[in-house]
C-alpha cells in the first residue's frame, strides 16, 4: 500500500509540475564571450557581468535584447532568442493541458538557441584593430566553434558535415589528417562539455603542429 501511495505522489507531481520543469528545468546556463575581453553584458538593459562570463538565465518565450559594451569600443547588440523546448511535447502526452501551461507559465516549455555567444568589438574610431586586439587564428577557431556549437557536435557524432569540414579548413588541417582529427573533437567533446572550454581544447588540438 505505501509503494502505491508514493507512486501516486510521484505522478501527481509530474502532472503538477510539468514534464519540461522537472526534467530540464526553468533555467538554462549561457555563455558570453568577446574580443577583447571585459565587455560588459546587458539583458533587456540589466548588466550580467563582463566577458568571459557564465550566468544562469531563467527561460522566457520572448526575444530579448542582448548587448556587449566596452569603453572605447562600438556597442554590439543581437538577439537572444528562445525556441520551443522538445522536453514540453512530451510534456502534453505525460502532463496533459495542466502540465504544458505550468510548463509555459514557469519557461520550462522554452529555451535559448544558442546558449552560447562570440562577438568582436569595432573600436569607436573604426581605424583597423591593434595587434593586441587583431583576431589570431586561435580566437576564429574558438569563434567558429561557438557560434555553431550545435551543429559542430551533431556531425561529430556522424563524423562528417559541411560544420567539420569548415572548421578543419579554418585550421588548415591536412588531408591525411582530417579523420584522426575529426576523432580526437570527438573524444574531446565528451570529456569537455562546457562550450568555452571545448572551444579552447580544441582550437589546441587543431592547431597543434605536426
Amino acid at each position: 500500500m505505501r509503494k502505491l501511495i508514493l507512486g501516486v505522489a510521484a505522478i501527481s507531481t509530474l502532472l503538477l509540475t510539468g514534464c519540461a520543469s522537472l526534467v530540464d528545468g526553468n533555467s538554462q546556463p549561457l555563455s558570453f564571450n568577446s574580443n577583447p575581453d571585459g565587455a560588459t553584458v546587458y539583458i533587456n538593459g540589466g548588466a550580467v557581468g563582463k566577458t568571459p562570463v557564465t550566468i544562469t538565465a531563467k527561460r522566457k518565450s520572448a526575444t530579448q535584447a542582448l548587448r556587449f559594451s566596452k569603453e572605447g569600443y562600438k556597442d554590439v547588440e543581437v538577439s537572444l532568442i528562445s525556441n520551443i523546448n522538445p522536453w514540453f511535447f512530451g510534456n502534453i502526452l505525460t502532463g496533459g493541458l495542466l502540465g504544458s501551461t505550468t510548463d509555459g507559465l514557469s519557461g520550462a516549455a522554452f529555451r535559448y538557441e544558442p546558449n552560447s555567444y562570440m562577438v568582436t568589438l569595432p573600436p569607436v574610431n573604426d581605424a583597423p584593430l591593434s595587434d593586441a586586439t587583431t583576431l589570431t587564428q586561435k580566437q576564429q577557431v574558438v569563434n567558429f566553434i561557438v557560434a555553431g556549437y550545435p551543429d559542430l557536435m551533431k556531425e561529430l557524432n556522424s563524423q562528417s558535415g559541411q560544420y567539420v569540414g569548415s572548421l578543419l579548413a579554418l585550421a588548415k588541417v591536412a588531408d591525411d589528417q582530417k579523420a584522426d582529427t575529426t576523432k580526437r573533437l570527438k573524444s574531446l567533446s565528451d570529456v569537455y562539455t562546457a562550450i568555452p572550454e571545448f572551444a579552447d581544447k580544441a582550437a589546441d588540438l587543431l592547431l597543434a603542429k605536426p
